[in-house]
């Protein structure tokens, strides 16, 4: 499972970082005439290629800053989302591999693809780029083609994944899941403290209100839990196994649910 987000998160970040050497192309397509007319009236190459690299590692900075910044601003947000029964040791947080992944994509992708319109500017005259850039560059154009492919190639790619996943999550909801839940009435409730803080009392409790609830009529079999199956909530302990240390942590726990006597047979299990 985890490995196939990550396989999506990739390919998410291939497209990105596709669009962005697009846009950059298109940037330098569009300066192409200013271009030729600075290197006609006289500019340095190297003044013009320094200016191109500054700008494209400029924005790769501010682009991976800005992409840092949102996600940790995300972070309380994706801690909310997290079901407090999912048994983890911490909730979300920045990961620093993912962080130099993603910051070596984006400066492969701004300098990169800066550097290649910065080549081309090195290698012409004056007059030569002002004449290519009135009739434009066949081989940029090629290459944001290719890179247009590429996206919609990915996106397809992205679209079939997403679709298995979705088979994938419809075939395990029709696996039956051991218990029966049709007919089945549920109720929650709070026992107030002190009232209720000794177990001889919140016994007492649950009898009189099962024998009530038998009583109703088409009341078949009534009992309490602590906590409904497939519902992420309840205790969860760590497990002692002989010969091992004993590990506390969440992770390797296991989740409790304290029943009454008719439990299993009110759910069918």
């Amino acid at each position: 499972g985890s490995v196939f987000f990550m396989g999506m998160v990739a390919m998410v970040l291939l497209i990105a970082c596709a669009n962005v050497a697009n846009l950059l192309l298109g940037r330098a397509d569009a300066r192409r005439s200013e271009i030729g007319v600075r290197l006609a009236i006289g500019a340095r190459r190297g003044r013009l290629v320094r200016q191109m690299l500054t700008e494209s590692v400029t924005l790769a900075l501010l682009g991976g800053a800005a992409g840092v910044g949102a996600a940790a601003l995300a972070m309380p947000l994706l801690t909310m989302l997290v079901p407090s029964g999912i048994p983890l040791d911490g909730g979300p947080a920045l990961d620093g591999r993912v962080l130099t992944i993603a910051a070596m994509f984006a400066a492969l992708t701004g300098v990169g693809f800066g550097l290649i319109p910065a080549m081309r500017v090195g290698g012409v005259s004056g007059f030569v780029a002002l004449r290519e850039g009135a009739r434009g560059g066949g081989r940029r154009q090629r290459l944001r083609t290719t890179l247009v492919a590429i996206e919609v190639a990915v996106s397809v790619m992205l679209l079939i994944g997403a679709g298995l996943f979705v088979r994938a999550i419809w075939r395990v909801q029709a696996v039956p899941p051991g218990f029966n839940a049709a007919g089945v009435v549920t109720l929650r409730t709070d026992l107030p403290r002190p009232k209720y803080a000794e177990p001889s009392a919140r016994a007492a409790y649950y009898d009189r209100v099962l024998a009530g609830v038998r009583e109703l009529p088409g009341g078949e079999q009534a009992a309490f839990t602590s906590g409904l199956p497939m519902v992420l909530m309840g205790g969860i302990a760590g497990v002692a196994i002989p010969g091992r240390e004993v590990v506390t942590s969440r992770r390797e726990g296991v989740g409790i649910r304290f029943v009454s006597s008719q439990y299993f047979g009110a759910m069918q299990i």
